[in-house]
């Protein structure tokens, strides 16, 4: 019997120790190509309701009051077309409103709706198995502040204009 010296295929330990890596490889770069998804999305959803409570307020400087659907205020077409979210005014009032953000499947239905009072957006996302991919927005009363500054300075126009 002869012994081969020269053999040309991987034995089963060498396959091993590579899918371990591979696998270890996969284990660290899912996560973060993952987190770096969410982030985008994240930007993005943040951005527009930004500029959507920008709409607001200068619609509201205008009318005196907020409007009622997104198609009023003035805001490009282009910043509300979105790949993963839907937006729509669904309560405006005088004092306050909401924005929904309905967050889209890949085959364009909406399925989840997030509801949010529009101030300063901080976005985190929500992975449990009921919302799959949901975006919760939570927001500060930007909107009360910025409504006692607007008041105070009313007043300090009467002030002014009773003096003078």
């Amino acid at each position: 019997m002869r012994k081969r010296t020269n053999s040309r295929g991987f034995t089963v330990v060498e396959l091993v120790a590579l899918m371990l890596i591979g696998a270890l490889v996969l284990g660290i770069a899912v996560p973060k190509f993952i987190m770096a998804s969410h982030m985008r999305k994240t930007r993005k959803l943040t951005l527009v309701l930004n500029r959507l409570w920008d709409a607001q307020y200068e619609y509201h400087k205008q009318h005196g009051r907020f409007a009622g659907s997104v198609r009023d205020l003035d805001i490009r077409k282009s910043d509300l077309k979105s790949r993963w979210f839907m937006f729509s005014v669904p309560y405006a009032s005088r004092d306050t409103f909401f924005v929904q953000a309905s967050v889209k499947r890949s085959f364009g239905r909406t399925t989840v709706n997030d509801w949010a009072g529009i101030s300063s957006a901080k976005v985190r996302s929500i992975s449990d198995p009921e919302t799959l991919g949901k975006y919760a927005v939570e927001w500060m009363d930007l909107m009360k502040r910025d409504r006692r500054r607007r008041e105070r300075e009313r007043k300090r126009q009467e002030k002014q204009g009773e003096a003078g």
